[in-house]
């Protein structure tokens, strides 16, 4: 099934709120805090009862979870979400939760949790309106990295005073950065690159800036067809190799543009000298995605550029890697496969 990207970047007020707590801590694993509360809604306060960080596991509900990657840590913050509103609110909102990690260069990074854990595990949980709900928020950073601050949707946030690292300060002009990166990913899918542009060097923004998915104005142009984001972002010298996720694979933007058959874009990368050589070869090939999500509208705009299909292989796991028909025959995708078997003929 064809992977979509949800482009969903809201555009919020620039109101910036700073709430400083004034507890010092050194770079043991806990941080008590004492201005603890932040805003989402009116009636929608997120209140901070527990943060540690640099931890190799986090223990919830009598199991344990480390990062996969063992170079990395945890940091585990917990919380109480206090509706005092007259409405119900669903959990999702608390995706706009990020925490701010300073390194030991100074240098700063947004990083969103990896999970939200609780006790009922329904997808659909609500926070009921005129009650408080318990949260556990995780989040993976690099050993050595100190969380600074937390966020809600780049706009208010609390600080975490930490002695060692003063640069804490920079916090608020990181965070009008990114959420000024923000504004400009959601306009650039469906406003022209001139108007774009203009907010840009205003907010002294670099082409290349990206949102937290690694989006790019190119990568957006290309999803949204935007055919003047895409053309503006290359001639004010963009990186034409930019690589995003998709489909769990690492993917070039002339990649994304023939899985999202955006024949336009495809053009135009083509036209800026992006590399079609590959694209039928490698685990991360659109001809190797494309088969695997069954994408026969993006197999046709690969063969007409020049991309033998007879010959793609699939990557397997622990086995051999087989052809595209084969994997097409095997599981069921019939389209797929009479497509490639009428390629084979003579």
């Amino acid at each position: 099934m064809k992977i979509k990207f949800a482009i969903l970047l809201i555009i919020y007020v620039i109101g910036l709120l700073l709430l400083t707590s004034c507890v010092s801590a050194s770079q043991t694993d806990t941080i008590k805090l004492t201005n603890n509360k932040l805003k989402i809604y009116e009636n929608l306060i997120v209140n901070i009862n527990l943060l540690r960080y640099d931890l190799s596991s986090v223990k919830i509900d009598g199991n344990n979870y480390s990062p996969a990657d063992k170079s990395k840590v945890m940091t585990e913050l917990k919380i109480s979400i206090d509706n005092s509103s007259e409405k119900d609110y669903e959990y999702s909102e608390l995706m706009a939760v990020e925490m701010v990690f300073i390194n030991k260069s100074g240098d700063m990074k947004l990083t969103q949790h990896v999970f939200i854990l609780y006790g009922n595990t329904n997808p659909d949980k609500i926070f009921p309106k005129g009650q408080i709900s318990k949260e556990t928020l995780c989040f993976i950073h690099n050993k050595g990295d100190i969380p600074v601050a937390i966020t809600i949707n780049r706009a208010n946030h609390i600080m975490f005073i930490n002695e060692e690292n003063p640069n804490y300060t920079d916090v608020t002009a990181f965070l009008t950065k990114h959420l000024n990166i923000q504004v400009m990913l959601t306009l650039a899918s469906f406003t022209s690159f001139e108007k774009i542009d203009a907010f840009r060097k205003e907010n002294g923004l670099d082409i290349d800036d990206s949102n937290k998915q690694g989006l790019t104005l190119l990568h957006i142009g290309i999803l949204s067809k935007n055919d003047s984001v895409v053309v503006g972002a290359i001639k004010n010298g963009c990186d034409l190799h930019k690589k995003i996720s998709y489909n769990f694979e690492e993917i070039e933007p002339i990649h994304l543009a023939f899985l999202e058959n955006n024949r336009n874009a495809v053009k135009i990368l083509i036209n800026a000298g992006a590399d079609v050589n590959q694209l039928g070869k490698g685990k991360n090939s659109p001809a190797v995605i494309a088969v695997r999500s069954n994408n026969l509208a993006s197999l046709k705009l690969l063969k007409e550029h020049g991309v033998d299909l007879t010959k793609v292989m699939i990557p397997m796991n622990w086995r051999p890697e087989i052809p595209a028909l084969k994997l097409a025959k095997d599981r069921n995708m019939t389209e797929i496969a009479q497509y490639l078997e009428s390629l084979e003929k003579p």
